[in-house]
């Protein structure tokens, strides 16, 4: 259960991620974006044809890879770095032999980790957005009584 609720986060995470970077700077309104909506193409234009709609080829690979998110960069700006980045700055840091081969070794378990990981939040991604081809998503709808029939299923579920 708790892997299932990491990965409902990465998903998450990831959505945001490969979404909302586009609209960074662009500020509109519904209405605007109603009105210019026959006239303008979507920033997402052409994202439809990916195999997995939330993620571009190169978000595949870099998750295949290990090659992370940038979901550390909290930790990395109030001066917590990465194994990799203490790595690139092992000279500087004055690293001895002994700091240097445990960060090594953090830094491979860290890399399987994250290639792990990021198959499953590839795996999720792909059941996510078959899910919305599929038009499996809509369960919610009946579940809360929407359509008229599930609401007394939403009750038994609560308890």
């Amino acid at each position: 259960m708790k892997n299932i609720k990491i990965i409902a986060v990465c998903v998450l995470f990831a959505w945001t991620n490969s979404a909302f970077p586009q609209h960074t700077g662009h500020q509109h309104s519904v209405a605007t974006e109603s009105a210019t909506t026959s006239t303008k193409a979507s920033p997402y234009a052409g994202e439809q044809l990916r195999d997995i709609k939330s993620l571009s080829s190169t978000d595949v690979v870099s998750l295949q890879n290990g090659a992370g998110m940038a979901y550390a960069k909290a930790a990395e700006l109030n001066g917590y770095p990465g194994p990799s980045h203490v790595l690139e700055l092992a000279a500087a840091l004055q690293l001895t032999s002994d700091q240097r081969s445990a960060t090594e070794k953090l830094m491979l378990e860290h890399k399987a980790k994250a290639r792990e990981l990021g198959g499953q939040l590839i795996s999720a991604e792909r059941a996510l957005d078959s899910a919305f081809a599929l038009k499996q998503v809509a369960r919610y709808q009946t579940l809360r009584g929407y359509d008229g029939t599930g609401a007394d299923k939403l009750h038994q579920h609560a308890h």
